[in-house]
């Protein structure tokens, strides 16, 4: 007999949602409670199991409140602050990297998670936010290069932009 493994969902244990997500499981239960969401599963012990992809669908099929996703959001930052915080400085010489949205974007998870990735591979990140004059990230990539050659007697090969 056959086992069709696309017919099997993917779950995650209420202890893997806190770990992955950083929301207790307190947070999680009463969610449960008085959202109705999430919805999980019991596993064979009954633990509840989590569909994986529960809450991309609800998002997509506008079940998640803008509220809902902001906290969720919240989440995702506190975890990614978090972890930026704990990891080692970079070594002299590794890549610097100034960070920004322009205006009229006011979302910064993408902002952040592209630090978390930049500096996970050694970059010197310097993040100015979201929505930023193009003409201040200009004046403070120029302030960062003085600072740069000042303290270290060097600068990037090429600052100038492709």
């Amino acid at each position: 007999m056959q086992t069709s493994f696309s017919a099997m969902p993917i779950t995650m244990s209420i202890a893997a949602v806190e770990r992955d997500t950083g929301l207790s499981k307190d947070s999680l239960r009463v969610w449960e409670r008085r959202y109705g969401f999430p919805t999980p599963d019991r596993d064979v012990v009954g633990e509840r199991s989590y569909p994986f992809d529960q809450v991309g669908q609800a998002w997509m099929q506008g079940r998640l409140e803008v509220f809902e996703e902001h906290l969720d959001t919240e989440s995702v930052q506190v975890l990614l602050r978090n972890a930026l915080h704990h990891l080692p400085s970079a070594g002299a010489g590794r890549p610097r990297v100034l960070l920004a949205t322009v205006p009229g974007e006011p979302h910064g998870l993408g902002l952040l998670m592209a630090e978390a990735l930049l500096a996970l591979e050694g970059c010197h990140c310097t993040s100015l936010g979201v929505q930023t004059h193009v003409w201040d990230i200009v004046r403070a990539a120029a302030a960062m290069l003085a600072e740069w050659r000042d303290r270290d007697g060097s600068a990037p090969s090429d600052p100038t932009p492709a």
